[in-house]
């Protein structure tokens, strides 16, 4: 119910990129099940709520076919972090998710880096 939580006129564009890129395919599946739920537990007045959410999907649905072919994915995966010595575990995920943060944000730009950052992340337990 995450949408349910965004204001489409408040909520920044580098938000609802991540949100998008967060659900790539499924994006229309959340989407429709949020609309039955707001059906389902409309009320009195569900006019102002359906507008906000017809707002919100025109915003994320216009993302989604304007970057769709520009999302970035993970330099670095599970397998990877098993070749550096990492047991598997959810610290994988963290480790992974962090990187690709990183990633987005311009900080890391090739495999070389992603690597070397995956192996100070474990070497200074900054995931416990």
């Amino acid at each position: 119910m995450r949408i349910n939580l965004l204001n489409p006129d408040n909520t920044k564009e580098k938000s609802l990129r991540r949100l998008v890129f967060d659900l790539e395919d499924v994006l229309d599946l959340l989407l429709l099940h949020t609309l039955a739920n707001l059906e389902a537990t409309r009320g009195r007045n569900p006019g102002p709520r359906r507008e906000t959410l017809h707002k919100l999907s025109r915003r994320l649905k216009k993302i989604y076919h304007l970057e769709h072919a520009n999302f970035i994915k993970p330099l670095i995966s599970g397998r990877d972090l098993l070749a550096l010595g990492l047991e598997p575990g959810p610290a994988m995920g963290i480790i992974i998710k962090l990187i690709h943060q990183k990633q987005l944000n311009g900080v890391i730009n090739n495999p070389a880096e992603t690597l070397t950052e995956a192996w100070l992340l474990t070497a200074e337990k900054e995931i416990s």
